[in-house]
């Protein structure tokens, strides 16, 4: 995998705005504009309305998965993360996208 890292949120739009991803890791707390702001940001932008965005957060509480849905994002990792569970949700979502049948509904 190839992997672009953005120190804030600002910098994070900028770089969806450039790539296609296939998925999105989001860190909830960072410097000048916090990932929920930026999810909601990113989801604006035509290439990356279905993208998978997984949050990355400390927030392990339900009203904190729920803002994190709410802003668009797929599903959360608690921190500390363990690597299997990312690790894991990555597999998934680029399997599910592998199948030739998800290129005919686009």
């Amino acid at each position: 995998l190839q992997v672009d890292v953005a120190p804030d949120g600002l910098q994070a739009v900028a770089l969806a705005a450039r790539n296609d991803y296939a998925v999105i890791l989001m860190d909830v707390q960072m410097p000048t504009m916090d990932g929920l702001v930026a999810t909601r940001e990113i989801r604006l932008l035509p290439q990356h309305r279905h993208t998978p965005i997984f949050a990355m957060t400390a927030g392990a509480m339900a009203a904190d998965r729920d803002a994190c849905r709410a802003a668009g994002m797929d599903d959360s990792l608690g921190k500390p993360i363990e690597p299997d569970r990312p690790y894991a949700a990555l597999v998934r979502v680029l399997q599910a996208r592998g199948r030739p049948d998800d290129d005919a509904t686009g």
